[in-house]
């Protein structure tokens, strides 16, 4: 949304726009984003343009959009230590 956000727990909301920096944009690995375009695979809930290095977050992910294997009751136990 053309701010700098260097909080790696930054939480986006629904419509929020990520960009690369254009000063980063050169770097081998989004150089190589851009040549593989058709092999990434994007969840529903996220929209990519490798084009223009951008992202859009589309809706919220919902329980069922998250395909590994997570035991909630397990990680809720050990926070409730």
């Amino acid at each position: 949304n053309g701010k700098n956000v260097d909080i790696a727990s930054y939480q986006v909301k629904v419509g929020d726009v990520i960009t690369v920096k254009e000063n980063k944009r050169d770097s081998k690995y989004f150089v190589a984003l851009k040549e593989t375009e058709r092999t990434i695979n994007v969840p529903k809930w996220l929209e990519f343009d490798s084009s223009k290095l951008t992202g859009k977050v589309v809706a919220l992910p919902a329980r069922e959009d998250i395909d590994l294997t997570i035991a909630e009751h397990l990680i809720i136990e050990l926070y409730s230590k």
